[in-house]
């Protein structure tokens, strides 16, 4: 009856307290930031190229005529553009293709990375909406590309989405191929171009390169070869890579045999150091 004392409302009311006061406990953990290379920012610090939304200040209004596929844009003038720093796996270009015909309308501001073409003629760009969105970072969101850096624009935008479709298993996420853990990965990963996590057990240093190494057996655990070049490199920046031993680490690149699993680096900003 109405004014009537309830126990059960008292006791649900009190439970729903608990809960409201203790939910950040339970929220979804944020997504890891990673900090990639050649320079390993330290986590949070302002990159010199800057990705994130707003960041527009080189980028030109064009009008970019309706895409025939993934791998050329042109603008008005007949210039042939290619998005920089993300790549489309055979598996998932006509996707990819029919979601970029149908948003193009959406980005119109071009801001180039490089005066020099590339190998098949085209121009790279960062490609922005109004809001200063790059198209880079909505397509790895949905999971329809994957980062393939070569520029020196900061990446650390890219890497948070593509991280966002991997968490979903969005796109190209959802299929078996794309991602392995190092831990345990199986000769069936041969061949792949694919981004692997792990944690690095141990660093091996040699005179021609050096090993970040995931298992005590490196005929059977994966393995990142890095050579002299690109260890010098961050020898010059006084990043000691015996430092990583125990970091969480994602690398990207195409798998080979060579007792185990096995990357040869060919990059420095295709290996991360995660945050946590």
């Amino acid at each position: 009856m109405r004014g009537q004392y309830c126990p059960k409302f008292v006791f649900f009311a009190a439970m729903m307290l608990i809960l409201c006061a203790f939910s950040p406990v339970w929220a979804a953990s944020p997504p890891p930031d990673f900090a990639c290379g050649p320079d390993f920012n330290p986590f949070g610090a302002i990159p010199p190229h800057d990705d994130s939304a707003g960041s527009v200040t080189a980028a030109s209004l064009v009008r970019l005529l309706p895409p025939s596929g993934v791998e050329g844009l042109t603008t008005g003038d007949g210039t042939v553009w290619r998005l920089a720093d993300i790549a489309f796996p055979p598996d998932i270009v006509a996707q990819a293709a029919d979601q970029m015909g149908r948003d193009f309308g959406r980005y119109q501001m071009l801001e180039p990375v490089s005066s020099m073409p590339d190998f098949a003629g085209r121009q790279t760009a960062y490609v922005r909406d109004g809001d200063g969105q790059s198209w880079q970072a909505d397509l790895l969101r949905a999971g329809l590309a994957m980062v393939l850096p070569d520029s020196d624009h900061d990446i650390s935008t890219l890497i948070a989405a593509e991280q966002d479709a991997i968490g979903a298993g969005r796109g190209l996420w959802a299929q078996p191929g794309y991602f392995y853990q190092a831990a345990t990965m199986t000769g069936a990963a041969t061949g792949r171009f694919a981004v692997i996590d792990g944690i690095v057990i141990s660093v091996e240093h040699r005179e021609w390169r050096s090993y970040l190494n995931f298992g005590r057996n490196w005929q059977r655990d994966f393995t990142i070869a890095i050579d002299r070049d690109l260890r010098d490199i961050l020898e010059m920046r006084g990043i000691d890579m015996a430092s990583w031993a125990g970091k969480h680490v994602r690398v990207r690149g195409t798998i080979e045999a060579r007792g185990g699993p096995f990357i040869g680096l060919s990059d420095l900003s295709w290996l991360c150091l995660r945050g946590d």
